[in-house]
């Protein structure tokens, strides 16, 4: 929730610091939705008969396959890619040829107030070119971002189902509801 509420924070903010926290915001979330997948999924063997695990458990259907590969790119190559061997920036760069590139921006002095624009157009265009499934890339990045935004919605719904069920089966009434 701490990354949706990030997102949140920043949906309308045309800034350039608003355009950079939005983004990056997305990434980590995302990345943070991977590793909850990895936990849905060693939860799996206790909780797959328990009512309040569905939701959750609805996550590794096929219906949410493409989701998950979704977010597991960005995990891996957008929002910790903290490795010297950044194969997701080379990728990119092959392919890129934009009639403008906007290295950086800002609205003030302050270098907490810059975006470095470019950084976010690689990753963007790497995951379009990961992703595209022979439709206009603005098609395949609004895709791409309405896979994000449903399957962020299933993870938080499911895991509030889940903690409440959990909270009843243990008796910790004074959590629920």
């Amino acid at each position: 929730m701490f990354g949706m509420q990030c997102i949140s924070d920043y949906l309308n903010d045309k800034t350039p610091v608003g355009r950079r926290q939005y983004n990056r915001a997305i990434f980590v979330t995302a990345g943070y939705m991977y590793e909850g997948l990895l936990l849905i999924d060693s939860l799996k063997l206790r909780y797959t008969n328990e009512s309040f695990f569905e939701r959750l458990n609805k996550l590794a259907s096929a219906s949410f396959k493409r989701h998950r590969k979704i977010v597991q790119e960005i995990r891996h190559s957008l929002g910790f890619h903290l490795d010297s061997d950044d194969k997701s920036t080379k990728a990119a760069l092959k392919h890129l040829k934009l009639p403008r590139y906007d290295l950086m921006s800002g609205n003030s002095d302050r270098i907490m107030d810059f975006y470095f624009d470019f950084a976010d157009t690689i990753d963007l265009n790497y995951l379009v070119d990961k992703f595209n499934s022979d439709q206009p890339e603005s098609e395949t990045l609004v895709e791409i971002f309405r896979c994000f935004g449903d399957l962020a919605t299933e993870f938080g719904h499911g895991g509030d189902e889940f903690l409440n069920g959990l909270g009843k089966k243990m008796n910790f009434h004074q959590y629920v509801d």
